[in-house]
């Protein structure tokens, strides 16, 4: 099993230099996947920092 960072919404957030508003768009774009953690509040979600890192990579070479 792979061990993996998770960051929320607000990390994502700022480590972007985005609104909380842009990451969820980015979610619904299909441009950031969202994960439902078992065990945690209903409605919370956390981003992997691998798939961010990657993100920032490819629109920082554009």
């Amino acid at each position: 099993m792979t061990n993996r960072r998770w960051l929320t919404r607000a990390d994502v957030a700022d480590l972007m230099g985005v609104s909380t508003w842009t990451v969820d768009k980015l979610a619904r774009d299909g441009k950031l996947r969202r994960h439902k953690p078992t065990g945690k509040p209903q409605g919370r979600v956390v981003y992997s920092a691998d798939q961010v890192e990657r993100l920032i990579s490819r629109s920082a070479t554009r």
